[in-house]
């Protein structure tokens, strides 16, 4: 198997460590005489900002270390320019998106139902940000929870690369 050897997701401990660390910054350091709850709003704003490009950049690595090992130069190369460099945002329905485009089985909602929906709640959330909209009803913990479960997700992706393989 080529990616399901833990060691891999050891390479990002570190980023998922240092969320962790920030979730216990928050509970720790939100200041209880903020009646608007705005300093709470803002730290879980920039955890759901932090959460999602720690899973792009490991989504971004997951697809360059199979480019590296099942393709030519060009391809990887191609990759490199056109999907890591461009951001790509971690939805589930576009993740699913390219691993059809390379010929390997989506990850269906049904596999991992929390899974799906984490990683596709902390995608909403993040667009939402993205485009403004700063009110949104989810604690601390229910954003824990996503991270949490998406780190599942990732894993479900890893499994069907490991099976194209």
């Amino acid at each position: 198997m080529f990616y399901i050897d833990e060691v891999y997701f050891n390479e990002i401990e570190e980023h998922l460590d240092n969320i962790s660390q920030y979730i216990e910054c928050i509970n720790k350091n939100i200041d209880r005489k903020d009646i608007t709850g705005k300093i709470e709003s803002d730290l879980r704003m920039n955890l759901i900002i932090k959460s999602t490009g720690v899973f792009e950049n490991l989504f971004s690595d997951i697809i360059l270390k199979f480019a590296i090992a099942n393709s030519s130069q060009i391809f990887h190369d191609y990759f490199t320019n056109n999907f890591k460099n461009a951001g790509k945002n971690v939805s589930p329905e576009g993740i699913n998106n390219l691993l059809k485009n390379i010929n390997i089985d989506p990850v269906k909602r049904n596999e991992n139902i929390a899974a799906y929906e984490s990683l596709k709640s902390l995608y909403d959330l993040r667009n939402k940000l993205s485009h403004g909209d700063l009110q949104f009803a989810e604690s601390l913990e229910q954003i824990t929870a996503y991270i949490n479960n998406s780190v599942d997700f990732m894993r479900l992706v890893i499994v069907h690369m490991d099976e194209h393989i």
